[in-house]
């Protein structure tokens, strides 16, 4: 076809062609996407899972992060971050158990919870040595993030921090301090699907999918601010600041939070899907990428941007300055102090295991972690509810 054009028109679509070809190569070398079969509890579950080239050798200590989405919709969002294993599981009939929401998952009471527990398992024998098992993120959308707070409520005890996008249990009670770990809550006043200032029993159109027939009363109706309220409580913070605001936004955070960290940003004109859209855009400050980033960094300084790691330097250059000595020595002696220390992190298991579990994967019983899953060092544990 190009070859029919004029010279410079044949010139340019040669370039344009060479662009095409480069990005699809690219594309096939920068990341491999399996789908992938699991089963559990005599069924079929569905997985994708998607490996950027930075974590294709033992070593690589990568972190993993689920992405659970929202009733009859699976994820049209991006999470490429250098040294994150992503993993999208389909829920069952498109839907996940969240207690209160939704759809065939929590109608029949489905397992999800030990679920996932189970391909948590299965993933950490399949890239045995290359993922670090002090990092694994979990971020749910609406009926995802009903049952991410549900998973937090029987904790499984390897998520390292999670992430609510317009979805959270309105059972608040249920949640405890033995389940603090650092939080993210993205909603928007705008959210015509999950009202921002909570559902209540008594007005059922209120938000969808029967959510309201198991939510609280109406008198002590449980919306976002007694959610964040909640957490805020839970991980020990003395109260929040706001980080920023503008028209479109607001962004707050926990102060001297001893338990994790808690951030929440609240829109106001942002629809319940435009929600998901803003949070995993990569660009904003306060996008899912920064906050599960900013959390790694602490593990890992491969994950710090350069402004954490120069907080992180200044925090140990302080810790590691000696106290000066009341008496001064009169010895003119001088003496060299070596002020450098280098943080090693704990090496990972030193194989990887080739064969890949199928759908011969073996059910397992649903109140227990499995025994292949690893304790981490910290003690926060998460769940997920999705709406």
């Amino acid at each position: 076809a190009c070859k029919k054009m004029s010279k410079k028109m044949s010139s340019l679509c040669l370039v344009l062609l060479c662009v095409c070809v480069h990005i699809y190569l690219t594309k096939g070398i920068n990341e491999i996407i399996n789908s992938e079969i699991i089963k559990h509890n005599g069924l079929d579950r569905k997985y994708t899972i998607k490996i950027p080239p930075t974590c294709e050798s033992i070593g690589s200590g990568c972190a993993l992060i689920f992405l659970i989405h929202e009733e009859k919709m699976n994820p049209s969002f991006e999470f490429n971050i250098p040294y994150f294993i992503v993993v999208v599981p389909d829920g069952y009939e498109d839907s996940w158990n969240g207690g209160e929401c939704c759809g065939s998952a929590a109608e029949l009471k489905i397992n999800d919870i030990d679920f996932i527990r189970t391909l948590y398992s299965k993933i950490l024998i399949d890239f045995d040595g290359v993922i670090d098992p002090r990092l694994t993120f979990i971020v749910g959308h609406s009926n995802g993030g009903f049952f991410t707070s549900k998973l937090l409520q029987d904790p499984p005890k390897f998520i390292t921090a999670a992430a609510f996008i317009a979805g959270h249990t309105f059972q608040i009670e249920t949640i405890t301090k033995k389940h603090s770990l650092p939080v993210a809550i993205y909603w928007s006043k705008a959210d015509k699907k999950i009202n921002f200032n909570g559902c209540c029993i008594e007005e059922p159109e209120s938000c969808h999918l029967g959510i309201s027939n198991q939510s609280p009363s109406c008198s002590e109706r449980i919306g976002v601010e007694k959610i964040v309220e909640k957490w805020i409580e839970i991980n020990e913070c003395d109260g929040l600041e706001k980080i920023t605001k503008n028209n479109e936004y607001f962004c707050q955070r926990g102060v001297n939070c001893k338990n994790g960290e808690v951030i929440n940003c609240e829109f106001s004109f942002l629809s319940h899907s435009k929600t998901a859209d803003w949070v995993f855009n990569d660009q904003t400050e306060f996008s899912i990428h920064q906050f599960f980033k900013s959390t790694a960094c602490s593990f890992d300084e491969k994950f710090c941007s350069e402004k954490n790691k120069i907080i992180k330097a200044n925090a140990s250059s302080k810790s590691k300055t000696p106290s000066k000595s009341p008496a001064k020595s009169k010895s003119p002696s001088k003496s060299k102090t070596s002020t450098s220390s280098k943080t090693v992190l704990p090496s990972l298991t030193s194989s990887l295991t080739s064969s890949k579990t199928s759908s011969e994967t073996p059910t397992e019983t649903s109140s227990e972690t499995p025994s292949e899953t690893p304790s981490k060092t910290s003690s926060e544990t998460p769940s997920e509810t999705s709406s």
